[in-house]
């Protein structure tokens, strides 16, 4: 069975204190810390096999045995967001988010979750926490982009996709993100300059041919 936040709290309470013991004693500390190691390898194991129940519940006790709460609820958070459990994930996310207030990888996985739930409301926040941090990351300034993009706010998405191409002109997504934006504003020649661009790359990319005919007229 899972454990819960609060219980692998109490649990790892009580494998600090029995650590703490073991450590006047070497050759029991080394033996603790592999019994340790093993509860991580056995989460990842059950994780590669698809047994995700059985992954957390390692992770769990390996949280509970290390005192990690970081790293384990980490894991936690990426275990269940790979079994689509995406409530239980973003809650464990920010609890890691929470943990280590200017790590990169709780927030990271905070905006996958919401991007998994279609929650736009939550990529753009989520995005804007990577951002604060972070603020030239591919993945939360293109969240960001396609976030407002999709509620309609397109002078402000042309401005993340700029960020974006600022730092990688040839990101064909971020050129077709940018151009969508400059049709809608109204600068067609804008966008049939970009579309026009990615079609010299890659013709089949999705909808340049419609960017194309749309701006052309």
């Amino acid at each position: 069975m899972n454990l819960t936040l609060q219980s692998a709290t109490i649990i790892a309470s009580l494998y600090a204190a029995m650590l703490l013991n073991a450590g006047n004693n070497p050759t029991a500390a080394n033996s603790d810390k592999g019994k340790i190691a093993e509860r991580w390898a056995a989460s990842v194991s059950a994780e590669q096999s698809g047994d995700f129940a059985e992954a957390l519940n390692q992770a769990g006790a390996w949280m509970a045995a290390s005192g990690d709460n970081y790293l384990g609820v980490l894991r936690a958070g990426w275990l269940n967001y790979s079994a689509q459990d995406y409530p239980k994930a973003a809650a464990y996310y920010a609890q890691a988010a929470k943990t280590q207030p200017t790590a990169l990888t709780p927030l990271l996985g905070l905006l996958t979750v919401a991007q998994a739930m279609g929650d736009a409301e939550k990529i753009q926040s989520s995005a804007d926490r990577v951002l604060k941090i972070e603020p030239t990351n591919y993945k939360a300034l293109m969240a960001a982009g396609g976030a407002l993009l999709a509620r309609g706010d397109h002078r402000k998405a042309r401005g993340f996709y700029a960020r974006v191409l600022a730092i990688y002109p040839e990101d064909t997504d971020a050129q077709s993100g940018a151009a969508w934006c400059s049709f809608y504003l109204g600068d067609r020649r804008e966008a049939l300059k970009a579309f026009q661009a990615i079609a010299m790359v890659n013709p089949s990319y999705p909808f340049v041919q419609e960017g194309l005919d749309l701006s052309a007229h």
